[in-house]
């Protein structure tokens, strides 16, 4: 059995009203990680969310929660410190009615520091943080990752793909450094379901998303982390198929470490 996560970074509203409806459609929910300063007003950074459309507001969150999907944490400011953790701790606490739990946690800057994350986990886990999530285990690339970069974005060659995302899933439940599939804008579905039918029994593939638009606002936006909405309904229904043959689980990031945490 593999495991399959859909995870969305920042807190987007399209994040609901354009990605849960087609993931509604094959019975799928997902982690949205959630910036409460872009939510609530007190942070905007244009260069870095590149947000097409609003935030998500704190009645959609709360809905999306309670039909399934996991809220976790994403920073206040889209920083990784001890003090930004914890504003967007509260924060969320509120929003969800003040019922306290411990979040997990996808890092902003995914080249975190190992004495940062010490310090986080020293701080919170396991009473306020249930896991750190990441990007790609390697953020600066090489000349070889370069290269199959290239292949597969320009030339569609799906093992390089596979090369390029090796080491990306997670054979074991270290909570405190999960990485990620990372989906670009050229990134097709097909090639990530041929790259989730290569991996080993037992893995976790954490795919890492951000905005999911329809094709007009797709097609005028060229930033690299809009995915068009037609490929996340290509990606659902062929995990769907694959669920049907019980090859793969799609859950939410925290519910598949809970049931890893089961099994061991």
């Amino acid at each position: 059995m593999k495991y399959i996560a859909l995870t969305f970074d920042d807190g987007r509203e399209d994040n609901y009203s354009v990605a849960m409806p087609i993931m509604d459609k094959y019975e799928i929910c997902g982690t949205v990680y959630i910036t409460t300063g872009y939510i609530d007003g007190t942070w905007k950074d244009s260069s870095t969310l590149l947000s097409p459309r609003r935030p998500l507001n704190i009645a959609e969150i709360c809905e999306m929660n309670t039909r399934g999907w996991e809220i976790g944490l994403h920073g206040d400011k889209h920083t990784t410190n001890i003090e930004d953790y914890m504003t967007s701790y509260e924060k969320v606490i509120k929003y969800l009615n003040g019922r306290r739990e411990n979040f997990g946690f996808s890092v902003p800057n995914s080249n975190i520091s190992i004495e940062m994350i010490e310090g986080i986990k020293n701080k919170f886990y396991p009473e306020k943080l249930s896991y750190i999530r990441r990007g790609r285990r390697q953020q600066k690339l090489n000349f070889t990752k370069k290269i199959l970069l290239g292949l597969y974005t320009f030339m569609g060659l799906q093992w390089a793909y596979n090369l390029f995302n090796k080491g990306n899933t997670n054979s074991k439940s270290n909570v405190l450094d999960i990485s990620s599939i990372v989906v670009r804008n050229t990134d097709s579905s097909e090639m990530i379901l041929k790259f989730i039918d290569k991996v080993s029994d037992g893995q976790i593939c954490v795919l890492m998303l951000h905005s999911i638009l329809p094709s007009e606002e797709y097609i005028k936006n060229k930033n690299p982390w809009i995915w068009e909405e037609s490929k996340l309904d290509r990606l659902c229904a062929g995990l769907k198929k694959r669920m049907y043959k019980d090859e793969i689980r799609v859950m939410p990031l925290k519910d598949i470490l809970y049931l890893k945490s089961v099994e061991r």
